[in-house]
C-alpha cells in the first residue's frame, strides 16, 4: 500500500467489506471496528455442476434410496377395485402409496391378456413388511376395506 496514493484503502470493514482511507477507525455503515489494509478479494462461489447433481439424484435408487427419495417397491397386484380400496386403507395408516393400473393406451382392455385389469400397488421399501401385514389382514377378510 503506497502512502501517497489517496485512493488506496487503508482499512476495511470485516462485516460489510466497505473500504476506508486513512483516518477512519469504525465502519460508517455497521459500526464495526475496521481492519487494516484493503478488503480481501471475494471468493467466487463454486457453481455445482447441475448435470452431475441431476444424474446423482436419478441414479440414487440404484445405489440405495435416500430418506429424501425412498425407493418404491411393488407390494402386490390386485383387481382394480380391490387395489384402490387397499391403497386407501394403507393411506389411512400413513403410507405413501402409488397405484398403477394396467390398461392399454386409450383405456381399452383385452379380455385374454392376464396383465390387463390388474393394478399394481407400490409402497416405500422401508415400510414393505408393515404394508404386507396390513394387506394380508385386509385380503384375508380380517378387517373390512
Amino acid at each position: 500500500m503506497a502512502e501517497d496514493d489517496p485512493f488506496e484503502a487503508a482499512a476495511h470493514c470485516p462485516n460489510c467489506r466497505a473500504e476506508y482511507r486513512a483516518g477512519f477507525e469504525t465502519c460508517a455503515d455497521c459500526g464495526s471496528a475496521l481492519v487494516r489494509g484493503p478488503a480481501p478479494p471475494e471468493e467466487e462461489p463454486g457453481h455445482p455442476d447441475a448435470w452431475q447433481e441431476a444424474t446423482a439424484r436419478a441414479w440414487a435408487p440404484a445405489r440405495g434410496a435416500s430418506e429424501e427419495h425412498p425407493e418404491p417397491v411393488e407390494l402386490c397386484r390386485l383387481p382394480f377395485d380391490q387395489a384402490h380400496m387397499l391403497a386407501g386403507r394403507l393411506r389411512q395408516e400413513g403410507f405413501e402409496v402409488d397405484v398403477t393400473d394396467s390398461v392399454y393406451p386409450g383405456g381399452g382392455y383385452l379380455v385374454n391378456d392376464p396383465e390387463v385389469g390388474w393394478s399394481h400397488i407400490w409402497v416405500h421399501r422401508a415400510r414393505l413388511e408393515e404394508a404386507r401385514r396390513i394387506a394380508k389382514s385386509v385380503l384375508a377378510g380380517d378387517e373390512a376395506i
